[in-house]
């Protein structure tokens, strides 16, 4: 939205950091081969650092067209691009701008209970493979790996 203070910030300060979070899960403490210890939390996450760019509205244009073709079906959707009102999509545009990053760093922690022992590790995935949360299944599937 442009007439947001993120918006405002960015343009005056193109400095920025994207975050990308993953699979992540509360590890209890329970679980390890010496439980009195602190319980903690496992997780997947990417930085990616640079500067950003705001669009023209012909370029935040072709992003929507771009994106809404990939997810609705050309066919079957009434919300495909080429169905809808080109009025209502340039009135809509107005409100908006599109972005790109021009990545100039970027780093990843993947913080997977690979400090303890293989048989707390082994714990920790029977533990999060009884729990009914996506998360936690995800987390164990990722763990698995690493098993």
């Amino acid at each position: 939205m442009k007439k947001t203070d993120h918006c405002k910030a960015f343009e005056m300060h193109p400095n920025v950091m994207a975050v990308f979070s993953g699979t992540h899960s509360y590890i209890s403490a329970s679980v390890y081969e010496k439980p009195a210890a602190a319980s903690t939390w496992n997780y997947k996450t990417v930085q990616a650092k640079g500067i950003i760019r705001l669009l023209s509205q012909e370029q935040t244009y072709e992003i929507i067209k771009d994106i809404t073709d990939k997810y609705e079906d050309s066919y079957s959707s009434p919300s495909a691009f080429h169905k809808m009102d080109q009025e209502y999509i340039r009135k809509n545009l107005k409100a908006i701008t599109g972005f790109e990053i021009v990545v100039s760093d970027i780093s990843h922690v993947f913080k997977m209970s690979q400090d303890h022992s293989q048989q707390d590790r082994e714990r920790i995935v029977e533990d999060l493979l009884r729990k009914e949360d996506a998360l936690s299944l995800q987390m164990a599937e990722e763990m698995k790996r690493y098993v």
